[in-house]
């Protein structure tokens, strides 16, 4: 019994063992700021994603596979060539690279809403109520963070 009760204690603090520290996000946000200028995109873009995506996790993994900063699924991060997808500058870099792409294709709104449920959807006109809220609240920080300079 004691072991288990241990194990238990030590499996509810682990998550806040793996969260990044300021440091971490200070060091992301530049990695951020030097691939945004990279690509040609407003850095601010790229930090809104990361907050909606992991919330400056680089070890987040969604329900549905995704993983990183940036939440990228296995299959597209074969196709970017991340071969590291917890390695922060490997997952900002392609996903910055998938969501330029995107956005060049679809324009801004609906290059989140590939991003996030991937081109095919948006061509079929099949894109989830859940994927345009997801859109239209990294729209929104944005603005918010594009009005404080």
């Amino acid at each position: 019994m004691k072991k288990y009760l241990f194990v238990l204690c030590v499996l509810t603090f682990l998550p806040f063992t793996v969260y990044p520290n300021n440091i971490d996000k200070q060091e992301t946000i530049s990695l951020i700021k030097q691939i945004s200028r990279e690509y040609g995109v407003d850095y601010r873009l790229i930090y809104c994603v990361i907050k909606v995506e992991s919330n400056f996790n680089p070890y987040a993994i969604s329900h549905k596979g995704a993983q990183g900063l940036m939440q990228i699924m296995p299959g597209t991060q074969k196709e970017l060539g991340i071969t590291q997808p917890f390695s922060k500058y490997q997952n900002i870099k392609g996903g910055v690279v998938y969501l330029v792409k995107q956005i060049r294709r679809f324009g801004v709104r609906k290059g989140l809403w590939a991003y996030n449920a991937g081109p095919s959807r948006v061509l079929k006109k099949q894109v989830p109520k859940t994927t345009k809220l997801y859109a239209n609240n990294i729209i929104r920080h944005y603005w918010r963070l594009y009005a404080r300079g």
